[in-house]
């Protein structure tokens, strides 16, 4: 398929995969502490910042072969919660759209205090970092910021880099009738001033 990106047998959508010009600086602009699937743009190869969930290109197929069932393993994510999973029960195959929409899902459940205190206590000073996030998202949100706070720590929280990078297959995680990801995040610097 045209544009796809390459891994053995895999493809996956060139808005899904790392920036291939530039490993550095991700192509698509997504910041998944603070903003919402429906605000994702791209980088195009002249550098003009473009809108791309309001495109058509977003409704791609995620990966080829063309899959129904879809993992994708988030990098510097607490193992227990497993993968996110995405399955279409319809006829349908799983989109660059699904797959933002079900990381964000994921990314913003909120955590139990049983969760929060166990993954205090894998590090010292991972309440401060968990902490620290907590506020950034806070303030970066375009809510309200006591709305946001109310909504209590999440899982994004915990991601000490929060903006996409790209995704990439997974050949450990195999899985019968299933396409396995790894999905990479960058610290906001990586973000380009548009």
């Amino acid at each position: 398929m045209p544009g796809y990106y390459s891994y053995y047998h895999i493809l996956i959508s060139p808005y899904l995969a790392p920036n291939s010009r530039d490993p550095f600086s991700p192509h698509v602009l997504w910041d998944a502490s603070a903003q919402p699937p429906s605000t994702i743009r791209r980088v195009t190869a002249r550098g003009d910042v473009v809108d791309l969930s309001g495109t058509e290109l977003i409704n791609q197929p995620a990966a080829w072969p063309n899959t129904r069932k879809l993992l994708i393993n988030l990098q510097h994510m607490y193992s227990a919660w497993g993968p996110v999973k995405i399955t279409k029960t319809d006829n349908t195959v799983v989109t660059v759209k699904d797959v933002f929409e079900a990381v964000a899902k994921y990314l913003h459940t909120r955590l139990t205090q049983a969760e929060y205190d166990l993954v205090c206590a894998q590090h010292p000073k991972r309440k401060e970092m968990i902490g620290y996030a907590f506020h950034r998202r806070c303030w970066a949100s375009p809510h309200i910021y006591n709305v946001i706070y109310s909504e209590g720590v999440k899982r994004v929280d915990l991601l000490d880099t929060p903006v996409f990078w790209g995704c990439w297959p997974n050949y450990v995680d195999i899985q019968p009738d299933s396409v396995t990801l790894d999905m990479g995040f960058v610290p906001r610097h990586a973000l380009p001033d548009y």
